[in-house]
């Protein structure tokens, strides 16, 4: 049986260096270059920079150095297969839908606050004309012809009934 051993390369004298905040070191060209595409798509409206420095050694950046750097424009991948498209364009209907439910939902939440408002509204105006038959001494309506006619006491009782009837209604 032989003994297998493995084959260990020294890293190159030419490796490759992100700097910035980044501040990562790779050994391969590829990899950085990988990396440079990966944060430009995430980050689509950033510059990146490339230039050697003395020791020949290659950067990328997204900030320029202070002489002799060249602009990479990376472009981002926006091709997507039918699958994909068929996904997008069910999340946006789906985002529509919600968005019209919610719609419909804050507006009837909106009628019913002025149904309630309203409902208050004629409760009060039932309490105040109650207060009236009970406390005020003599009542009248205005005929047509702007005559006074006064409340008869069993006129009065069948005012507050239909008044406390009304009441039940609106002021539950």
């Amino acid at each position: 049986m032989q003994n297998i051993t493995p084959v260990v390369e020294p890293p190159s004298d030419r490796t490759i260096q992100l700097s910035g905040e980044y501040g990562i070191h790779m050994l391969r060209h590829e990899f950085t270059f990988m990396f440079c595409c990966l944060l430009c798509t995430t980050v689509s409206a950033a510059e990146v920079y490339k230039w050697e420095d003395e020791q020949e050694r290659v950067h990328y950046s997204h900030k320029p150095p202070d002489d002799g750097a060249d602009a990479i424009e990376i472009k981002p991948h926006h091709e997507a297969d039918q699958a994909t498209l068929k996904r997008i364009e069910k999340n946006e209907k789906l985002l529509r839908v919600y968005e019209e439910e919610r719609q419909i939902s804050k507006q009837e939440a909106m009628e019913a606050r002025k149904e309630e408002e309203e409902r208050r509204k004629q409760c009060t105006r039932a309490k105040k004309a109650l207060d009236n038959l009970d406390y005020a001494g003599r009542l009248y309506r205005l005929n047509e012809n702007g005559e006074k006619l006064f409340l008869s006491e069993e006129e009065r009782n069948n005012e507050k009934q239909a008044i406390r009837k009304q009441m039940k209604k609106v002021c539950t």
